[in-house]
């Protein structure tokens, strides 16, 4: 998440699935990565990027890696409705 994406976005308290829309429809956060749903997490937003988002294998980004899903999720404009 870029600088800018965290200071509007806040701590993740204060993260909500109307903020990432805004913030993915505006350009303005492309990758989100979501965990599965434990304490601290925010379900909506988990629910949502994974529905939205494309998925990225992790060997996109890491060559020790054989994980093919990595919990990171790339999202564009498009993806908001």
């Amino acid at each position: 998440m870029s600088c800018r994406a965290q200071r509007r976005l806040g701590d993740p308290p204060d993260a909500t699935l109307a903020k990432l829309k805004t913030l993915v429809k505006e350009g303005e956060l492309h990758y989100i990565v979501v965990g599965d749903g434990g304490q601290g997490s925010n379900t909506q937003i988990t629910a949502w990027g994974k529905k939205h988002g494309t998925a990225v294998k992790s060997s996109a980004y890491s060559s020790t890696s054989t994980s093919t899903s990595s919990g990171l999720y790339r999202l564009d404009p498009s993806d908001v409705s």
